[in-house]
């Protein structure tokens, strides 16, 4: 017999007591559980109820953040992505970028123009509006949230990144501010400022100086009334759509329209931005369709969209007049300030929209008793409307402001 196996028997009869192999005292076992995992991440909806669309994530200076789950958006576009421990564990960077591939997507036409070429499809036909269809190959949107809560957090951390043109337009708006260094959350929401500017200038919608990730996503198709600086976002998105001409290089497709507006919409020194007066005219036009389509499609007209397809109406004309010059762009309110400029924009806007408010919903017995009187007291509202949000009363508010400052 080998010399160890002796020593072999009496150490398996100890294990075999050890786990109730005999009689007598036993050892109990202690689980232990592993602590959970962290479910740090970004959660958000994309336009048009993008299904199937994969999302990935970029840090300030451009590298990828690994995720671990919910990296697919749903059948409503909503997504909610769960970083990876590792990521964690590395240390999250803001501001970060979200981009959605949507290559392999779905999505709902929201645009709703003249016949059914209205969304242009994968295999380069035409979606109607409402239908769902392929997304053309090449396909991209991005969101950026400016900040995300420090490691000290207790608990769970995630911001909200909504997926719009207008955010995509702020991401493209922040990278150029950038130039190749990392980006910075001031630069960020100057950023998403200055492409809310661009919605507000377009639509004549406000936005009410709201952070551009706290503006839901909402579904124009539905024929129902959102709040509006969700249909200000909704309606500029789905416009961009009537801007798509397969014969035009750089028109090709709803990407390339994106990066179109954003190469000509430029920003300069006085972080305004702006563009020729034509090239806005022309945004407005396919805005006027959808608008007007959008209003039409409602069981009870809206009193906002009346007084913004008015106004569009005397603002494309302007514009196609003045041609090359240069038009700028004021900035809505800034949402992080109480600086009396920015607190009179959100003042003007929700004015002008309870002005609009009243005009629809009173009685016509209420003017003159007659629906002629109605008539001309709707027209004369309809201009003071317009006076009030117009570009020049935004533009006088910007130039007084920096009168104000310097005289100070």
């Amino acid at each position: 017999m080998p010399r160890f196996l002796p020593l072999l028997l009496v150490i398996l009869s100890v294990i075999l007591q050890g786990c109730g192999g005999s009689g007598g005292d036993t050892i109990d076992n202690t689980v232990i559980n592993p602590p959970a995992a962290p479910m740090d991440g970004i959660n958000g909806r994309v336009a048009s109820r993008i299904s199937g669309g994969i999302i990935s994530v970029t840090d300030a200076t451009g590298s990828d953040v690994v995720v671990a789950s919910g990296r697919t958006t749903s059948a409503s576009g909503e997504f909610n992505l769960v970083f990876s421990e590792f990521a964690i564990d590395a240390g999250i960077n803001p501001p970060l970028t979200v981009t959605l591939d949507g290559s392999s997507a779905t999505a709902v036409c929201d645009y709703n123009g003249e016949g059914d070429n209205d969304c242009l499809t994968r295999d380069g036909d035409f979606a109607a509006f409402g239908e769902t269809y392929d997304l053309p190959a090449g396909f991209s949107l991005r969101g950026i949230a400016p900040t995300f809560p420090d490691s000290s957090t207790a608990g769970d951390r995630n911001v909200t990144v909504n997926l719009t043109a207008a955010s995509d337009l702020a991401t493209q708006y922040a990278l150029n501010s950038a130039a190749g260094s990392p980006l910075d959350a001031d630069g960020v929401n100057l950023a998403a400022r200055q492409a809310l500017g661009l919605v507000e200038f377009i639509t004549n919608l406000p936005t009410a100086g709201l952070d551009i990730n706290s503006i839901p996503v909402t579904d124009i198709t539905a024929s129902t009334i959102p709040d509006t600086p969700a249909l200000a976002v909704a309606l500029f998105g789905a416009s961009l759509h009537g801007q798509v001409d397969t014969t035009i290089g750089n028109r090709a497709s709803y990407r390339r329209v994106l990066d179109r507006v954003s190469s000509n919409v430029t920003v300069r020194n006085n972080d305004q931005p702006g563009a020729a007066s034509s090239f806005l005219a022309g945004m407005i036009t396919p805005y006027l369709n959808v608008a007007s389509t959008y209003q039409a499609s409602l069981p009870t007209p809206s009193a906002v969209m009346a007084g913004s397809i008015a106004a569009q109406l005397i603002a494309q004309s302007r514009l196609e007049t003045l041609g090359a010059s240069r038009s700028s762009i004021a900035l809505p309110a800034d949402p992080a300030s109480n600086a009396p400029l920015d607190r009179s924009k959100v003042f003007t806007n929700r004015l002008a929209e309870t002005m609009g408010a009243t005009l629809l919903v009173s009685d016509s017995g209420s003017f003159a008793g007659t629906p002629a009187g109605a008539d001309i007291v709707y027209r004369d509202q309809l201009q003071l409307l317009n006076s009030l949000v117009s570009q020049e009363v935004r533009q006088t508010l910007v130039q007084l402001d920096t009168a104000i400052a310097e005289a100070l």
